[in-house]
């Protein structure tokens, strides 16, 4: 009987196990597919490049984990709000889960019109969480616009350019 249940409690945590993998992020295109929820690991720097100009944040909701593993990544965008309300600007726009362990290295620009717009190199809106240790060269106007999010051991680099009427 307790061999029979060794096993079973064995097959649940080996099953379970899978729930905490981490998916390896190396590229550009695998980083612009990442999912809201998921777990994952960066192991290379990215450029992004000219991402162009957006209506939304790069990564627009996250609420998984995402280690930078001690890499970096670089962007360039323009953020276009017209006529918006509680809107979420930069690599990653509304944040409820974790961001660790990165650098981030970008130039933004946002212009357009609205309420409650918030844009950062990093993420535009922190929530249902906390910020320790982030360090680093942030432009001036770069900042946490709701300083509840989980960030830690993360430097950003760059500009932000406004133009919001």
């Amino acid at each position: 009987m307790a061999k029979k249940f060794f096993l079973a409690f064995l097959a649940i945590i080996l099953l379970n196990l899978g729930a905490f993998a981490q998916t390896q992020i190396s590229t550009a295109a695998q980083f612009l597919a990442i999912q809201q929820g998921g777990n994952y690991i960066q192991t290379a720097d990215i450029d992004l490049g000219n991402v162009g100009t957006k209506t939304a944040a790069i990564i627009q909701n996250f609420s998984g984990i995402y280690d930078g593993n001690g890499y970096t990544i670089t962007y360039q965008a323009t953020f276009q709000g017209n006529n918006v309300t509680d809107a979420s600007f930069g690599l990653f726009g509304h944040v409820t889960g974790t961001i660790k362990n990165l650098n981030v290295n970008g130039e933004a620009t946002i212009s357009g019109n609205g309420s409650d717009m918030q844009i950062g190199l990093l993420c535009g809106k922190l929530a249902n969480s906390q910020t320790e240790t982030s360090s680093g060269n942030r432009p001036v106007n770069y900042s946490y616009t709701y300083k509840m999010g989980n960030i830690s051991h993360c430097s950003v680099s760059g500009n932000v350019t406004s133009t919001v009427y």
